[in-house]
């Protein structure tokens, strides 16, 4: 369940961002802001090279740096790397459950899920003021 709380905090961090009034985030382009998915893309936008990995992966601009835009992505920007945590904790919590999947479980879980969610949602949104 320690996991599935952390996965919790983490996603609620992740709607935060998502919503635009994330507490630590100074503007919307900044590592917590909500447009901060363009930080994988160099600036000014260029278009993509032109070769395999590009066209695999579909790339609308130059990357900022190599796998920028796939594989490193969390590396750019908080929303990214919140959702990265959020996957990751999620797959631990599967993989350490031990005992029986009951309704009781699924209960328990989905308490644990939104308690840590509001904890993180409500607790880290930006005053007016700010």
């Amino acid at each position: 369940m320690i996991f599935l709380a952390v996965a919790a905090a983490a996603y609620g961090i992740t709607s935060r961002i998502q919503h635009g009034n994330f507490k630590w985030s100074r503007d919307q382009y900044d590592y917590w802001g909500n447009n901060s998915g363009r930080r994988k893309y160099r600036f000014p936008y260029l278009p993509p090279t032109n070769n395999l990995y590009a066209k695999l992966a579909r790339l609308s601009y130059r990357e900022s740096f190599p796998l920028s835009a796939t594989v490193l992505v969390s590396l750019t920007d908080g929303f990214h790397m919140t959702q990265f945590f959020v996957i990751k904790f999620i797959i631990l919590a599967v993989i350490f459950f031990r005992g029986e999947p009951t309704i009781w479980t699924f209960l328990i879980a989905w308490a644990v899920w939104c308690v840590f969610f509001n904890i993180t949602y409500v607790g880290l949104k930006k005053k007016k003021s700010e």
